[in-house]
């Protein structure tokens, strides 16, 4: 085989490892958003700890690969650090300070002072000393360690802030798409509650109530507020009753109405139009 031949194979090669770093990066970083976000927002606390240890290894990990390439694995093999030795790594390689520069172009500006307030900082500061005691404090639990006496057995929110505070590096920054990934579904599981319950409330009602609700004129029933946008009638998604006054609508296209019907007493709020106007995008664009 010629050496023509050969450099496209070395080159395929090269990109599929490069593909595969991408990938445990990508993993790393979304397992670190699922258990920062349990600790952070969803206040996980049966087997936190393990759930600490898992976020904050991952996240560590994942921070010494795309600043130190290869430091986040151990000299006698291919296994990826414990987390407490992440933390070596990076306290050796930023003088014990923890800033780690984003850009390994431009050094660390200890002055905070001589910065534009509004420039967001270039590094991240690992809080070595911090995360160390939390790890303190998850290992006595994960172990099986008497902790009756053991003040150090907890972890505390500043544990959990400096656990946050490594969202700020550029090979993380995952929490807030994990955050609204989470709100996403749980408006889909609240608006199927609703749309539940005023079916039932529907069907609870007798033929002739049902009638005279569809009967009623909402355009003048629904008198305007201060508060009101234009109120329109719109048809409701659960009875199909013309009868959902929408007094305020998405704010996206203003297309969504946001309000309650009067029949079956359905409500949609305005997370639930802003979503419902999203799919509706989608379904556009995708056409």
């Amino acid at each position: 085989m010629s050496r023509e031949q050969r450099e496209p194979l070395k080159f395929e090669q090269g990109g599929d490892e490069l593909n595969d770093r991408e990938s445990v990066q990508t993993r790393r970083a979304h397992q670190f958003a699922l258990c920062t976000f349990a600790l952070a927002y969803d206040r996980a606390t049966d087997g936190a700890e393990g759930v600490f240890d898992q976020a904050l290894t991952n996240g560590l990990a994942a921070i010494v690969a795309h600043t130190w390439p290869g430091q986040e694995k151990d000299k006698q093999g291919p296994r990826v650090r414990s987390a407490s030795q992440l933390l070596d790594v990076i306290e050796n390689n930023t003088d014990k300070t923890g800033r780690i520069p984003h850009d390994h172009d431009a050094p660390v500006d200890d002055d905070a002072a001589s910065r534009d307030p509004f420039d967001l900082p270039p590094y991240t500061v690992v809080d070595i000393a911090t995360l160390r005691d939390s790890l303190t404090a998850t290992q006595v639990i994960r172990h099986a360690r008497d902790v009756d006496d053991d003040p150090t057995a907890a972890l505390t929110e500043d544990h959990v802030k400096a656990l946050m505070a490594l969202d700020w590096h550029p090979a993380l920054r995952s929490v807030r798409d994990v955050h609204m990934d989470r709100d996403w579904e749980r408006d889909g599981r609240s608006d199927d509650a609703e749309t539940d319950r005023a079916q039932r409330y529907y069907d609870a009602l007798d033929d002739m109530e049902i009638e005279r609700r569809r009967a009623l004129d909402y355009t003048t029933l629904a008198q305007p507020t201060m508060l009101d946008d234009a109120i329109a009638i719109e048809g409701c998604p659960v009875c199909g009753a013309c009868a959902f006054v929408a007094r305020a609508h998405d704010g996206l296209r203003s297309e969504v109405g946001i309000g309650h019907c009067w029949v079956c007493s359905y409500e949609r709020t305005g997370r639930i139009a802003e979503r419902e106007m999203i799919d509706e995008l989608l379904r556009r664009a995708a056409q």
